[in-house]
């Protein structure tokens, strides 16, 4: 009984999710009374031309951040976003240690998720020497090694992080510890932006925020996803208003945000808060790390549901909806039907 009301209310995340995919709606919030009917209506009002377009945005926005950061952000070789000279590596060994030595890079940042058995280090390498040359030598001489780049994931949506409050001041992620899978009341997960929580949507609303060192560092994209999740705003109710929602900023108003670290970090404070349900509508290149830690989380008996994005049937699969056994979510028109830029 408890797998099937995970199921459903995994399930009832889909419309919230496929809205948020499409449009969003704007602040002050006019939220409609059924999400899933709104995503319909947005999609008729939309001819097939603008929603093959949503696809060139993001691209257009990976190429803005990037001129606007060129000392902290670069490109992979697929033309992805990652953080520049950031190399991940998942548990190594003293061979991965000595591999850094030899490259004369260091440990930058590190956590231990117990609960998924993970000890993820970021190493930076030097700046005479490139992520991507730094990878292939860590890659080469340890083959058995879990290596990545830090990559970089955007809300599923025309948005990016650079968007968000310029002043926002990093700070470490606290590393959770481990927890049973005990819920004692409906809660959903929200991996995104950080959430106004003071907009009368939330008034009656239970809002857990993480990350960004306890500082609130609102912006649209989360707080719109969240209002489709749990908000109460003119006569509507969100898919679950009357869960809890526990929602971590992986952004902080960063041009760094949204990076791998960050999202594992993220689900493991699911992990330890016991949250069954976890939404992310964001979207961004395959990266090793992040899929061990979103398989460990399934296996652990969660549920991840994430939005495709909008590059269209013929792109290449984005992720973390394309990792197996996620609920990958995508638009619909109002007779429920799949998005034909999707088909």
């Amino acid at each position: 009984m408890q797998n099937f009301s995970r199921c459903a209310w995994a399930l009832s995340l889909l419309a919230a999710t496929a809205t948020a995919q499409i449009r969003l709606p704007p602040l002050p919030l006019q939220l409609p009374v059924q999400p899933l009917q709104s995503a319909g209506q947005n999609l008729d009002q939309i001819d097939s031309r603008s929603l093959q377009r949503l696809s060139a945005v993001r691209h257009l926005e990976i190429k803005r951040l990037i001129r606007s950061n060129r000392g902290l952000l670069d490109l992979d070789p697929n033309g992805e976003p990652i953080i520049r000279n950031e190399i991940l590596a998942l548990s190594p060994s003293e061979t991965a240690a000595a591999i850094a030595r030899s490259l004369n890079c260091h440990i930058v940042r590190e956590q231990t998720i117990d609960a998924l058995n993970i000890h993820l280090v970021v190493f930076r390498a030097p700046d005479s020497m490139s992520a991507m040359q730094a990878l292939r030598v860590f890659r080469e001489s340890d083959p058995d090694g879990n290596y990545d780049y830090n990559h970089i994931y955007f809300g599923s949506g025309a948005w990016s992080s650079a968007k968000l409050q310029p002043n926002a001041q990093n700070s470490s992620l606290p590393a959770p510890t481990a927890a049973h899978l005990q819920v004692p009341q409906w809660r959903v997960g929200l991996l995104d932006t950080g959430v106004d929580t003071t907009h009368p949507a939330f008034h009656e609303s239970t809002v857990h925020a993480w990350g960004c060192g306890n500082k609130l560092v609102p912006a649209a994209h989360g707080t719109s996803v969240a209002s489709l999740l749990i908000g109460r705003a003119q006569g509507f109710r969100g898919v679950q208003p009357d869960a809890a929602l526990y929602a971590a900023d992986v952004y902080c108003g960063q041009p760094t945000g949204g990076a791998v670290d960050a999202l594992v970090a993220a689900l493991g404070w699911m992990v330890q808060e016991q949250v069954p349900v976890i939404n992310i509508s964001l979207v961004g290149a395959r990266n090793a790390m992040l899929e061990q830690a979103i398989t460990r989380i399934i296996a652990r008996g969660f549920i991840i549901v994430a939005a495709v994005g909008n590059d269209g049937p013929a792109a290449a699969p984005l992720y973390p909806a394309s990792y197996p056994n996620v609920v990958g979510v995508t638009a619909v028109d109002a007779h429920r039907h799949v998005c034909s830029s999707w088909r």
